[in-house]
């Protein structure tokens, strides 16, 4: 059986996850790097809020290309109030 001739390379698929993240408002201080190997995407770095975790991955869910997503994300200390 052939492989579909419109496969998503993982530079596109790692671009467009990236925009994505990006337009649900997680922008510095908070750091998130992607990576697409076969389609199952890595997210990596950290944020902010761990409500960000779940806008990320929702915004992922049905992205063209993915196949699979590792959440590697870990979660800024918080400062201590006085």
């Amino acid at each position: 059986m052939r492989e579909s001739t419109n496969k998503i390379s993982d530079p596109k698929i790692a671009m467009h996850v990236a925009q994505k993240i990006a337009g649900h408002g997680i922008r510095a201080p908070s750091r998130v790097t992607v990576v697409s190997a076969g389609g199952q995407v890595t997210l990596s770095g950290t944020i902010q809020h761990s409500h960000q975790r779940q806008a990320i991955l929702q915004a992922l869910r049905g992205m063209p290309g993915v196949k699979g997503v590792v959440d590697s994300l870990k979660l800024m200390p918080q400062p201590t109030r006085k």
